[in-house]
């Protein structure tokens, strides 16, 4: 399954969750997403991670913005 932005992923290896925020394709065929998990207890953001789009899981499709 391909993985689309807004999308909740979770990495089938490490276990790391987030939304898809940018999707990276190379020229060899690599494709690569970049995952932004949620705010933390502190209120702070986490640095967001990228991964191979095939050791990607996506749990939630489309996940909608909510106002603020």
């Amino acid at each position: 399954m391909s993985v689309t932005l807004g999308d909740k992923v979770q990495d089938t290896i490490s276990g790391f969750k987030g939304i898809a925020v940018a999707k990276h394709i190379y020229q060899q065929g690599c494709h690569r997403i970049t995952v932004q998990p949620s705010v933390d207890k502190t209120g702070k953001l986490p640095e967001s991670v990228t991964f191979d789009e095939p050791q990607l899981e996506v749990l939630i499709s489309g996940v909608k913005k909510r106002a603020i």
